[in-house]
């Protein structure tokens, strides 16, 4: 699984302190997949197994970029809007104060995709919930 880099990886200066300092380029999570989508859209965020068929004892690996990963995010979050009629993305009140919409539980296997509609709805301004049950 061989890649050639047109450029080396261009590390983020993020600040994870709470609160970001002021000056703070990337202050969060969405920001920093955004950068790196950007910056460095060809270097691998994740290998994601692919779930074997009829007994395969070493399943295919699929490899994700963070260029696709950002655009897999803006594709579900096209797609919540779309499917989903009960989604309440956030508004503005009378008084211009932001009020959020009921939040979204998330029952999904430990897979990309738990990460692709956690960020996605977070991106959307949607409180995430994610219930796992690893037994």
């Amino acid at each position: 699984m061989s890649t050639e880099y047109s450029q080396k990886f261009i590390v983020p200066k993020f600040d994870a302190s709470l609160p970001p300092a002021e000056d703070a380029s990337l202050k969060t999570v969405a920001q920093l997949i955004d950068f790196n989508a950007q910056h460095n859209p060809n270097y691998m965020f994740c290998l994601q197994a692919e779930k074997p068929l009829g007994g395969v004892k070493d399943p295919p690996l699929l490899r994700i970029t963070h260029k696709s990963f950002q655009a897999m995010i803006l594709s579900c979050q096209t797609w919540v809007q779309e499917q989903i009629e009960e989604i309440q993305l956030p508004i503005k009140d009378e008084r211009g104060h932001i009020v959020k919409g009921a939040p979204i539980g998330l029952l999904l296997d430990s897979d990309i995709g738990l990460l692709v509609y956690l960020f996605a709805l977070v991106g959307l301004g949607v409180p995430v919930r994610s219930y796992q049950d690893f037994l």
